[in-house]
């Protein structure tokens, strides 16, 4: 698709590798119905979460060292502030808010 090209020429390898793992990730979850809470449909939808936090895990670990580069090479405390505002959504995963943590 057109989206596809353009993402191949604005984001490197290591970024449309996230974006393709996001998307398999989500892929775990999608047909699966969450709504059906007999004991098959928990065990189901249990066993997505797992392979969507299993795949999402890399993705977030490689944020969280981008995260920890662009906080290290901070010169200041306002520079520090719009990188951690840039972040915020993300404070929610267990690796961003460990480096969250360690600049804190």
């Amino acid at each position: 698709t057109t989206i596809e090209i353009v993402e191949e020429q604005l984001l490197d390898k290591d970024e449309l590798l996230a974006i393709k793992e996001v998307h398999l990730a989500y892929d775990n979850v999608k047909f699966v119905d969450c709504l059906d809470v007999s004991n098959d449909g928990s065990a189901a939808w249990e066993a997505a979460i797992k392979g969507y936090e299993e795949r999402i895990d890399w993705v977030e670990a490689g944020i969280a060292g981008h995260l920890r580069n662009q906080l290290g090479s901070a010169r200041n405390a306002k520079e520090m502030f719009r990188i951690f505002s840039y972040y915020n959504p993300l404070f929610v995963r267990p690796h961003i808010r460990g480096v969250v943590t360690e600049y804190k």
